[in-house]
């Protein structure tokens, strides 16, 4: 009787543990098919150039760089 409890309570572990990462995969696998389109120079620097903002021509003010610099 022992060992039909071990495999049937090993078994729905094992279930769980799967059910939760596909859970899982699928928020993160939505997240990235909706959200990688949205990821641009734009985002991180608003309407300043990239090249301008990479040699530190004008400053940033806009965008998420002041942000995540700060």
């Amino acid at each position: 009787m022992k060992r039909i409890y071990d495999v049937i309570l090993t078994f729905y572990a094992w279930f769980c543990g799967l059910l939760l990462l596909g859970a899982v995969g699928t928020v993160l696998g939505f997240l990235l098919l909706k959200g990688i389109p949205a990821l641009k120079p734009e985002l991180v620097l608003g309407e300043t150039p990239l090249v301008d903002a990479l040699f530190l021509r004008r400053v940033v003010i806009d965008g998420l760089l002041p942000a995540m610099t700060g």
